[in-house]
């Protein structure tokens, strides 16, 4: 009104940039151990999990299959994989090794450097004396074997509907390998590199149970209380490089280990589901699934 006008028309204008879309790598680690093949809801344990990890690969691979891989590693109380045979204790020369392994010894098997010539950095170690009478003999028969990053959708569906639990429970070794699977450093190498800014990279941790199984620690020490201190240690080193860590713990009474699970997580708001009796793992893994989503169907 100063100026002699009574109104004036505002014209406003906005740009919405989107981020440009990204791509995804998923390391399924689920656990196999023989308590998996307990009932639960009336549904058997591994089965209800192998068909809400199937729905995930399937919805995924639906939205953009160009834009994502996934690997497998199922674990007991071993990791069943292939190596180079260098990267082995006792394997050497330039071939491939393949068959169980525990952990690597402290502190290698907190990281995800490529081993060297030292032994102390090597897998196949010896298996611990705990549990020696469950042996290695079932990996195979149950298809329980490490895959890495793919996007062949349907030999994952494949392997996962094969898949037969074992035995007992090394959640730290689990982890450790899914961690080896979404780096970009040898033996695996399948993975984006750490700069990759379109690359957004997630570890989904499945278990039912405790830590079972002793894991190197200090010293050369295997103890089961280590394994549960490495499990929180490669949590965190996964994290420190940018990878989001989901866990999900399945029926598990253990307070102690829920928690643990829960820390390990890069949000413990939405990225850790605590199946109680109910079975809800399709619902764990629907919500899992929508986060993953978010990341490749960002608007052009």
């Amino acid at each position: 009104r100063l100026a002699g006008f009574d109104a004036m028309p505002v014209d406003v204008g906005a740009e919405i940039v989107m981020p440009e879309n990204k791509k995804v790598e998923i390391a399924l680690v689920l656990d196999y151990s023989g308590s998996m093949a307990e009932k639960l809801a009336g549904q058997v344990k591994y089965v209800a999990m192998k068909n809400a990890a199937k729905s995930l690969v399937n919805d995924l691979a639906g939205a953009d299959p160009k834009k994502v891989k996934i690997g497998l590693v199922p674990f007991s109380h071993h990791v069943w994989t292939s190596l180079p045979a260098a990267q082995v204790l006792g394997a050497g020369g330039s071939g491939t090794w393949t068959g169980c392994t525990q952990d690597r010894p402290y502190p290698a098997n907190l990281t995800d450097a490529t081993p060297t010539a030292a032994n102390a950095t090597k897998w196949g170690q010896p298996q611990a004396p705990a549990h020696a009478s469950s042996g290695c003999g079932s990996y195979v028969p149950n298809k329980l074997v490490v895959k890495p990053l793919s996007d062949d959708f349907g030999a994952i569906n494949s392997q996962l509907d094969a898949m037969k639990p074992y035995a007992w429970t090394h959640i730290a070794l689990g982890a450790e390998f899914g961690f080896h699977l979404l780096s970009p450093n040898a033996p695996f190498t399948e993975g984006a590199g750490y700069g990759d800014k379109k690359t957004q990279k997630y570890l989904v941790l499945l278990t039912d149970g405790m830590q079972t199984e002793p894991a190197f620690g200090p010293g050369g020490v295997r103890s089961v209380a280590q394994g549960e201190k490495n499990l929180t240690a490669v949590c965190a080193n996964a994290k420190a490089q940018g990878i989001t860590v989901i866990a999900i713990a399945y029926n598990i009474d253990d307070v102690d280990t829920v928690d643990r699970l829960k820390n390990c997580t890069t949000d413990p708001v939405t990225g850790f589901f605590d199946i109680g009796t109910d079975n809800k793992i399709a619902g764990a893994f629907d919500a899992i699934k929508g986060q993953i989503m978010a990341q490749i169907r960002i608007g052009k």
